[in-house]
C-alpha cells in the first residue's frame, strides 16, 4: 500500500439465534498491510462485542484477500 492509503473493514455481532446485535464499519487513514488490516478489524470487532453484553463469542472470520489464491 503506498502512502496515503486507506484501509476500510466492516463486520456483524450477532447473538446465539443470529440476531444482529451491532455493525462495524469502518474507513480510516493508514499505511499497512492486508494482514494488519485485518487483525485491526478483528480486534475492533472483539472490543464491539464486549460493549454490547456478557456472553460467549465465537469469530467467523473470513480472509477475502486469501480466497483467489492458488498454491503451486
Amino acid at each position: 500500500m503506498e502512502a496515503g492509503g486507506r484501509v476500510g473493514f466492516s463486520g456483524i455481532v450477532r447473538d446465539h439465534l443470529s440476531d444482529v446485535l451491532a455493525t462495524i464499519c469502518s474507513n480510516v487513514h493508514m499505511v499497512c498491510s492486508a494482514e494488519l488490516a485485518e487483525a485491526m478489524a478483528l480486534r475492533h470487532g472483539i472490543f464491539i462485542a464486549k460493549d454490547t453484553g456478557p456472553f460467549s463469542l465465537l469469530i467467523e472470520y473470513y480472509q477475502c484477500g486469501k480466497l483467489g489464491e492458488k498454491s503451486n
